[in-house]
């Protein structure tokens, strides 16, 4: 029988876009209009994240798929990292993990972790389209509505932006 403490992390589902590259996950939160990229061990717990699989189990399943042994402190680290980049719906937890991992005891772990990779999330605040185009960087053509309006400086010399 399950431990009535125990979590079932839930990964965030609409309106999130994902999209596998080159082995890590990008997802992109139009609500915040931030973008995530979450190397393949943060991409491989984000996806057992369901609601019904306890942290101990995705664990066992990330052990048994890269072949490995670690305990539940390198999930707790990555679900803590998905939680902070809002990813997951936020963790009800009946009693806090016991040994909480931080970088520097991540890095302690490094034999198994450098055939694995640490559960690594990075995440940028994306420009709307508006703010992306709304004007031109130095060196860039000045625009056709005034030779001011479109320079991200506000000044075009001789057709350029400056």
């Amino acid at each position: 029988m399950e431990d009535p403490e125990q979590t079932f992390p839930r990964a965030r589902g609409e309106p999130l876009l994902t999209c596998d590259v080159a082995g890590e996950l990008l997802i992109y939160d139009p609500d915040d209009c931030r973008a995530h990229c979450l190397n393949s061990t943060a991409a491989f717990i984000w996806r057992q994240c369901d609601g019904q699989t306890s942290v101990s189990e995705i664990t066992r399943a990330l052990n048994s798929a890269r072949a490995i042994m670690l305990d539940d402190s390198v999930v707790w680290f990555a679900l803590e990292g998905l939680e902070q980049a809002n990813l997951i719906h936020t963790m009800q937890r009946g009693q806090a993990p016991t040994a909480k991992l931080t970088r520097r005891g991540l890095i302690k772990k490094a034999g198994a972790m450098v055939a694995l990779g640490w559960p690594l999330i990075n995440s940028i605040v994306a420009p709307s389209a508006a703010e992306a185009a709304s004007c031109r960087p130095p060196g860039a053509a000045c625009g056709p509505n005034g030779p001011n309006s479109t320079c991200c400086s506000g000044t075009c010399v001789l057709g350029l932006c400056a």
